[in-house]
């Protein structure tokens, strides 16, 4: 569990300037590698992180998470978070069994299977979302950069994407997966096709009218001044 929220600004200046070294990692010989284990944020946020691995795969704060794997009630601010391919500011590969009540605001950088909070969904995400910038060459989202077999619910995108090919507002491409009452802001994004889920100008980000037409809780889960904010998680 994180106890406290934490200011990571000095990973800057880690590992001769790669910054912080991704957690969990999967190659074919030892797919036991992956974080399999059960992370709790307890709605904490970690501050200013930074990872600078333009050569490597799998970068993230965590690099893979394995199909037992659960990682609840995150936020991730500032900074950034550079790598190749598989590259999100929480995870880069995600073959969990939750990703839940996670976001992400900081700015991520890639080639191949780049998004704002996922590189590849391969497993579930839930009560999600991500603000940041993403930039890459293709598969590119702001929420996830490819959902493969995966499934999304219940999260959205706001962040400005740049990419090549198959690059979506929410989800660069969705391929035998799913994507269920989830959102992004076109206007912010500068885009108006996305891998799946529904977009939104950003006057509508801001009004809880379309969330709350899909199922939305708005009592328990999420929050929003109307014409001020957009979604955010209790």
């Amino acid at each position: 569990v994180l106890t406290r929220d934490v200011d990571a600004s000095r990973t800057a200046a880690w590992n001769n300037g790669a910054g912080f070294a991704p957690i969990g990692d999967r190659n074919d010989d030892d797919p036991s590698l992956c974080f399999n284990g059960w992370f709790d944020g307890q709605g904490h946020v970690i501050r200013n992180l930074v990872i600078n691995r333009p050569e490597a795969h799998m970068v993230g704060l965590f690099g893979s998470l394995g199909q037992s794997a659960v990682v609840v009630n995150l936020g991730l601010e500032g900074g950034s978070v550079t790598g190749n391919y598989y590259v999100g500011a929480l995870v880069g590969e995600n073959w969990s069994e939750s990703v839940a009540g996670c976001y992400a605001n900081m700015t991520v950088l890639g080639v191949s299977r780049v998004g704002g909070l996922v590189g590849i969904n391969r497993g579930v995400m839930d009560l999600c979302y991500a603000a940041g910038p993403v930039s890459g060459d293709y598969y590119v989202g702001g929420l996830a950069g490819r959902n493969y077999e995966g499934v999304i619910q219940e999260s959205y995108a706001a962040g400005k994407v740049t990419g090549i090919t198959e690059t979506g507002g929410l989800v660069g491409e969705t391929v035998e997966g799913e994507v269920v009452a989830s959102f992004w802001d076109m206007d912010e994004s500068g885009l108006v096709v996305s891998g799946g889920g529904q977009g939104l100008s950003g006057a509508e980000m801001k009004s809880p009218d379309a969330f709350m037409r899909a199922g939305w809780d708005f009592t328990e889960l999420w929050a929003m001044i109307s014409g001020r904010t957009r979604p955010y998680l209790r």
